[in-house]
């Protein structure tokens, strides 16, 4: 049963035909319709009109005004004649509300949703592990700086190489010298060099395996020139 708010309309529609070929025809005159309330006529009358041949259309105003009343059950039927013949046929029922069905649904739904609280991680996102290999909707934006990494993989063999450092990189802490020119691994000592000369005690000794075969007190081995 069609549920009509009181105070609301409702339409409804019905046909008249030929009795002869069953053709839709409209009839004589002005079909009518009544209401019934639980089963017992009303004195509201409601307006038909004809929309097409054979076709009628009823409004039906559910107001307090016209006698209806929340928690009643209406029905409806039409009385046409066509061709002289007299016929009836039921066309509709309907039970009328206090409540607007609509608008009760409307408020419900905005009273939970405004109270509505999403569960922690409701819309979070979760990332395969390894990479993103779709990147089509990763945006300016979308990824934020990372200041922690953790997991990082181990540095490869050949990982670094002249052409990733970049020019003065390196200045100031430890420049790598790696093909400048200008400088050698070895260097020729002085003419002089062989001979260190050394007095102790009045003794002048310019051989260096005299020198390194003294003690540290001074007193030397059997014919060492640095012996007491």
């Amino acid at each position: 049963m069609n549920p009509v708010f009181l105070s609301d309309s409702i339409w409804l529609h019905f046909g008249t035909s030929s009795v002869t070929t069953g053709a839709a025809t409209n009839a004589d005159s002005t079909p009518t319709v009544t209401v019934a309330e639980d089963g017992v006529d009303m004195g509201f009358v409601p307006t038909v009109t004809n929309v097409a041949a054979g076709l009628y259309n009823v409004q039906i105003d559910a107001t307090s005004a016209n006698g209806f009343e929340a928690g009643k059950r209406y029905s409806a039927y039409a009385v046409a004649t066509v061709g002289a013949v007299v016929g009836r046929d039921g066309i509709g029922e309907f039970e009328v509300l206090a409540t607007d069905l609509n608008t009760a649904l409307d408020a419900a739904i905005t009273t939970r949703m405004a109270t509505y609280a999403q569960p922690t991680g409701f819309l979070a996102a979760t990332f395969p592990a390894g990479t993103v290999a779709n990147t089509t909707n990763i945006t300016a934006g979308t990824i934020t700086t990372t200041t922690n990494l953790t997991n990082l993989p181990a540095i490869t063999a050949d990982w670094l190489t002249a052409a990733g450092i970049a020019a003065g990189a390196l200045n100031g802490k430890g420049d790598w010298n790696i093909g400048k020119t200008g400088y050698s691994l070895t260097q020729t000592f002085p003419a002089n060099f062989g001979s260190i000369v050394i007095t102790v005690g009045g003794i002048v000794s310019s051989n260096v395996k005299q020198v390194n075969d003294t003690t540290v007190n001074g007193v030397g081995t059997a014919g060492d020139p640095w012996g007491p």
